[in-house]
């Protein structure tokens, strides 16, 4: 009887350690095996900077007043320096409410992104700036 319990304990040892073995190769393999990275796609990226871009517009107190003021070059001139990239293009127009705000330009895709820029209740004075990048 003794050396029954004797062999059945070397066979479960022994299964333990086949046990160990195989997620011990389980785990290298996966290891090894190249990290896959999530490739941004252009348009994912513009479309999310647009809209970045629009908020830092609202929140600015310069760009508010440049927006207030018509001032197109300025509000430009800041936008350029946001975009901080060779590769991506951007423009702003300030508009009034309701009427149209084009761009006159030929680019495979355009993002775009309007905020409602307005004064206090006493003055009431009202614009929309949309920004495009491409």
């Amino acid at each position: 009887m003794k050396n029954q319990n004797k062999k059945a304990w070397i066979l479960i040892v022994e299964s333990v350690i086949a046990i160990l073995i195989l997620f011990g190769f389980l785990f290298i393999t996966i290891a090894k095996q190249p990290q896959q990275t999530k490739t941004t796609d252009k348009s994912e990226f513009l479309y999310d900077l647009v809209n970045e871009l629009a908020i830092k517009a609202v929140k600015n107190d310069g760009v508010r007043t440049y927006v207030l003021e018509g001032d197109e070059s300025a509000i430009k001139i800041w936008l350029t320096d946001e975009i901080n990239n060779d590769n991506i293009q951007g423009d702003a127009l300030v508009c009034n409410i309701g009427a149209p705000c084009t761009l006159d330009i030929e680019a495979e895709e355009i993002y775009t992104s309007e905020v409602i820029i307005s004064t206090d209740s006493e003055t009431y004075d009202i614009k929309k700036l949309k920004i495009f990048i491409w």
